[in-house]
């Protein structure tokens, strides 16, 4: 597995330039190479009151499938992109700690390359 490490200027998409839509992007892009593997994956800490946008864009693979687990590896989430970038809206009703794994079926491209921002805003209080 490859781990994910802040991008320095990387020929990469940047995912910044995608609308967040309202979102406040947290300042950090983060960019995955999959060296000779087909998964790699990162570890994501996402708290309480706040909705989430996670962006994945990658400028060499088209087809990938993303996946969210817990820290003891149960899935919480999991989608297929099939046009370079797949955005996901989530939130939690606690803290918790995560591992988001990409993953490609069919390597077409030597050392595919992702882009990963993540992007936030508070959520309304309960009345």
């Amino acid at each position: 597995f490859i781990f994910l490490v802040p991008s320095s200027g990387q020929n990469i998409q940047p995912c910044y330039s995608h609308d967040l839509k309202g979102f406040i992007k947290d300042g950090q892009d983060y960019s995955l190479t999959l060296e000779n593997s087909r998964t790699g994956k990162i570890y994501l800490t996402f708290f309480e009151g706040f909705q989430y946008r996670v962006v994945i864009c990658s400028n060499n693979t088209k087809k990938f499938k993303i996946s969210l687990y817990d820290i003891d590896k149960k899935l919480l989430y999991s989608t297929v992109c099939n046009d370079f970038i797949k955005d996901i809206d989530i939130q939690f009703k606690s803290n918790i700690a995560c591992i988001a794994e990409v993953s490609v079926e069919n390597v077409s491209t030597e050392n595919p390359k992702f882009t990963i921002a993540i992007a936030f805003k508070q959520k309304p209080a309960a009345k």
